[in-house]
């Protein structure tokens, strides 16, 4: 049940988000007036720059299942070592709060300054995201 209302209230929040603010592809020439080939970066952003609530709203669903999964774990902490998982659960939502408390601000601060840098981070935050919690769980049973 707590996964299905997670999931609906993040749908609610992207469907509001496309209707209100709706993404649009910008391209901007960097090198305009020069002689040689043009060089441009494209990407989707909103017409009024209105993502940030409908960002944080998102960040603050995963945030509660980040803790509640936590706590649900902190509670299992007492079942037998061979049954439990918790403390690999424990391991991955400790790796994930590093991630996002050393990813997030480098690709704020590299989002201006490098298009490949700010491509970089965002491709190893979503494997390393992806990965580690898979790895942490699974790994040790292999």
């Amino acid at each position: 049940m707590p996964f299905g209302a997670v999931v609906m209230c993040s749908i609610i929040i992207l469907v509001v988000w496309q209707a209100l603010d709706p993404l649009v592809w910008h391209r901007e020439i960097t090198n305009e007036g020069a002689e040689e080939q043009w060089i441009s970066y494209a990407e989707c952003d909103s017409e009024d720059g209105g993502a940030i609530p409908f960002v944080t709203a998102l960040g603050i669903i995963i945030g509660m299942s980040v803790f509640v999964t936590g706590a649900i774990s902190w509670k299992l902490k007492d079942v037998q070592a061979e049954l439990s998982e918790s403390k690999w659960i424990f391991f991955g939502i400790f790796s994930h709060i590093q991630v996002w408390a050393i990813g997030i601000p480098l690709f704020i601060i590299l989002d201006d300054l490098s298009r490949d840098a700010s491509y970089l981070i965002s491709a190893a935050l979503a494997f390393i995201f992806s990965v580690s919690l898979v790895m942490l769980v699974i790994w040790p049973k292999i």
